[in-house]
């Protein structure tokens, strides 16, 4: 997912200095944050939140941003995302819509759906796999990218991991696994990730 916001030009922008923040204790299942950074004339400000619900096996996310560069000119984007536990298998699904009309350099109008599933195959296998859509606004094209992904587990820290991602590049160019490789538009481009996994 990281690649396909990074391609639209959402990055790091929840996290700007001297950020102001205020995150909700549950109101059941019901919590949410907001947060607003003014920029101090060095950065443009921007303010936005996020709203989530949790419940059993099903969670649910809306979030909204409106960021600001020096000159007053903004762009803002909403994303939605979900998924529902039944057990062994995990369904995933999301979108975002970014709208940049005011022409915020680094930015593109675009709009990405994306599904995915994670299936508990025995006790150390997890497999899964997740397909995303980037369409650009300007062209009505859209890049695809699909990443099939395994775990295996050797202990409770140690695991095997091996990925593998394809994207079909149009005029939005999406990075095939996190920021490794090569990509451009108008191409396909594929990466492999495998290895040893361990947590401290």
């Amino acid at each position: 997912m990281a690649t396909n916001l990074a391609a639209q030009g959402i990055s790091n922008d929840f996290w700007n200095s001297n950020q102001i923040r205020y995150d909700s204790p549950k109101f059941g299942p019901i919590d949410f944050f907001a947060h607003i950074s003014l920029g101090e004339e060095v950065t443009g400000r921007n303010y936005g939140g996020n709203v989530g619900y949790s419940d059993g096996p099903l969670a649910i996310s809306l979030s909204y941003h409106h960021d600001e560069n020096l000159a007053g000119d903004a762009v803002k984007w909403m994303i939605l995302s979900g998924s529902y536990n039944f057990g062994s298998f995990k369904l995933h699904v999301g979108l975002d819509d970014v709208n940049d009309d005011e022409g915020v350099v680094g930015f593109r109008v675009s709009k990405f759906w994306t599904v995915g599933a994670s299936f508990k195959a025995t006790q150390q296998l997890i497999v899964a796999a997740q397909y995303w859509n980037l369409k650009d606004s300007a062209s009505s094209n859209s890049s695809k990218q699909v990443v099939l992904n395994a775990d295996y587990l050797l202990s409770r820290r140690t695991s095997l991991f091996a990925m593998l991602g394809h994207v079909n590049n149009k005029d939005i160019a999406v990075l095939p696994i996190w920021n490794s490789g090569v990509t451009i538009a108008n191409d396909k481009v594929y990466g492999l990730a495998a290895g040893v996994r361990h947590s401290f």
